[in-house]
C-alpha cells in the first residue's frame, strides 16, 4: 500500500509543477478519452441487445 501512496505523491508533485495551459490540455484531453469510451461502451451494450433480440 505504501509504494501506491508514494507513486501517487510522486504524479502529484509533478502536476503541481505544471501550468494552468497545460492542466487544461490534460482535463480536456481526460474528458475526450472518457466521452469515446462511454459512446464506445453504448455501442457495445446496443450490439449484445441486437445478437440477444
Amino acid at each position: 500500500m505504501m509504494a501506491k501512496e508514494e507513486e501517487i505523491n510522486k504524479v502529484l508533485e509533478k502536476l503541481r509543477l505544471l501550468d494552468d495551459e497545460q492542466l487544461m490540455y490534460i482535463v480536456g484531453a481526460t474528458n475526450a478519452f472518457c466521452l469515446t469510451q462511454q459512446q464506445s461502451n453504448k455501442n457495445k451494450i446496443n450490439n449484445v441487445e441486437k445478437v440477444v433480440s
